[in-house]
């Protein structure tokens, strides 16, 4: 299902759909909620793993993404985070997001910020709560 404006409000009022802090009327537009970058980070390392099986158990996947991944990188208000080209980052909104059973979300990056180069897309399922992850890449060759 998707939901327009008045219908995110009304879910919002009701508490069926929970964006914490909640947005200004003013980021509820058409279909879309604007949510903001967090300041929260990841980068992928330089590194020479030819593959990362993600066929095995758990643990030992996300033993593997750890080994070529940074540590979270945390701002301080008003630090800048420097997306390179060819470089893929994560990055965490500031809102938390709550979606019922019976919502799927998406979050796009900004055509304004792809048009520079910065790129990125997240799904976001049903039941799921929290921050959202949103994977970011910088797809602009700079000359």
């Amino acid at each position: 299902m998707r939901l327009c404006d008045r219908d995110i409000e009304a879910w919002l009022d009701e508490g069926r759909l929970s964006i914490n802090p909640r947005p200004p009327v003013e980021r509820i537009n058409g279909a879309t909620v604007d949510v903001r970058l967090g300041n929260k980070f990841r980068t992928f390392r330089g590194h020479t793993a030819a593959f990362i099986d993600l066929s095995g158990p758990k643990d030992e996947v996300s033993a593997a993404l750890d080994r070529v991944m940074s540590d979270e990188i945390v701002l301080d208000e008003g630090e800048a985070f420097y997306l390179h080209p060819g470089e893929l980052a994560l990055a965490v909104t500031l809102e938390s997001v709550t979606l019922p059973a019976d919502l799927v979300g998406w979050l796009d990056g900004r055509s304004s910020l792809a048009r520079l180069g910065a790129d990125g897309a997240r799904h976001r399922a049903p039941y799921r709560s929290g921050l959202v992850w949103l994977h970011c890449a910088g797809v602009l060759q700079l000359r």
